[in-house]
């Protein structure tokens, strides 16, 4: 299982072109018996013992700061692979004569490395062991909960001899990470959303959808089915009911024909308002809440008969109420039927001809509540008081308990 994985998420460190040998073979020709030029990068030859092991004196390294205590290189190789894996370049520090030693003979720095295809040459400077860089970024495939997302790769600098990292590089909501054990023959995936660099709510949605299917253990990444993670039930159920906020968000946005957009933290008051909503214009129901009130100011009534509506039962009031509503972005009218129910007048006050504040307070044993309707026009509005919906409206259900 591991070579399929291996495969799939280690693409190996690639040599780089080499020198053609008829290059090699000339430069050679001017070496030391027992000397030849190899290529050891792209467009660079070095100095290497024909027939015996390497043993190169002349310099010091400098190791760079921040490396692990405890890494104390004990070879030539070990130490190229080191900064290979951390890519960082480490200094040499040249004995005064600025010569190298290789199997004890002199050579000049500018012998010893050649560039036989361009005009550089080493000049005095300081001089740096730089690692080959990482393999370029590559793309992988990854399927879950009905979404397909192609996600690009990037090896990144870590700090181990045994283990490497593999981060997304797309700034996407999506960001997937993992650490190849070599040793132990294993890999460690990270998955994560961030609805910061999410563009749309469509995004943050897929994105949601793809983490709901790594924690279930249904994530399938280059065809590989993952295993599902330990100790996930509180977050899985967590997960679902943000995925339903985040599609009843995108409802609304089809409906409303406007353009939300994405918020990492949702205030309560925008969370309360996506769930009426929804309620209102997807599920065409309204929606009560308790109400703490203890007046009710009635504009435009006709004639002089308001007292007569002190100490009555049963009433209800009912009006339209226009919101200029600002939303995840977005910025739209709304339209909403408005009724208060379970109150009794025990007082009127009149403001002026035809305006008046009645005194209002709960009926024995009740609260006042009141239920509302949003619509998308005000010619809804009014065809829904004109259809006479007081019974709809007073046998609506509560809807912000658990939210």
């Amino acid at each position: 299982m591991f070579a399929n994985f291996e495969k799939a998420f280690f693409p190996k460190k690639e040599s780089g072109k080499k020198i053609p040998e008829e290059v090699l073979k000339s430069l050679s020709e001017k070496l030391p018996e027992g000397y030849v030029y190899t290529s050891i990068s792209d467009n660079a030859v070095g100095i290497t013992p024909l027939n015996s092991p390497i043993s190169i004196q002349g310099f010091s390294v400098q190791l760079p700061e921040g490396l692990p205590e405890q890494f104390k290189p004990s070879s030539w190789n070990e130490l190229s692979e080191f900064i290979y894996r951390t890519q960082r370049k480490v200094k040499l520090i040249l004995d005064e004569d600025n010569c190298i030693k290789i199997n004890g003979n002199r050579f000049e720095v500018d012998e010893v490395i050649d560039f036989p295809f361009s005009d550089s040459k080493y000049k005095g400077a300081d001089l740096f062991m730089v690692p080959q860089p990482f393999q370029p970024p590559f793309t992988i495939l990854i399927k879950g909960n009905d979404v397909i997302k192609t996600l690009t790769i990037q090896r990144q600098p870590y700090p181990d001899m045994h283990k490497s990292l593999f981060k997304s590089i797309d700034n996407s909501s999506f960001e997937l990470s993992y650490i190849v054990y070599e040793e132990e023959e294993k890999i460690n995936f990270n998955f994560k959303t961030n609805i910061e660099k999410a563009k749309t709510i469509q995004e943050v949605i897929d994105s949601l959808n793809l983490y709901n299917s790594f924690i279930k253990g249904t994530i399938i990444i280059n065809n590989i089915e993952l295993p599902r993670p330990n100790e996930v039930e509180l977050e899985d159920e967590s997960i679902i009911e943000t995925i339903n906020f985040w599609e009843k968000v995108q409802v609304l946005n089809n409906l409303l024909d406007v353009e939300f957009l994405p918020e990492p933290q949702t205030e309560f008051e925008d969370v309360k308002l996506i769930e009426e909503l929804y309620r209102s214009l997807y599920g065409k129901l309204p929606f009560k809440e308790d109400v703490n009130i203890n007046n009710l100011t009635l504009n435009g009534y006709q004639g002089d008969t308001i007292n007569d509506l002190i100490n009555k039962y049963d009433l209800s009031f009912q009006f339209i109420r226009t919101s200029n509503v600002k939303l995840l972005g977005a910025e739209f009218e709304l339209y909403s039927v408005v009724a208060f129910f379970d109150f009794i007048v025990k007082d009127v006050e009149i403001i002026s001809d035809n305006d008046a504040n009645l005194i209002i307070q709960p009926l024995e044993g009740k609260n006042i509540f009141q239920s509302t309707k949003h619509f998308y026009s005000l010619e809804e509005a009014k065809k829904y008081i004109e259809q006479n919906n007081i019974s709809e409206l007073h046998d609506a259900q509560t809807l912000h308990k658990n939210i």
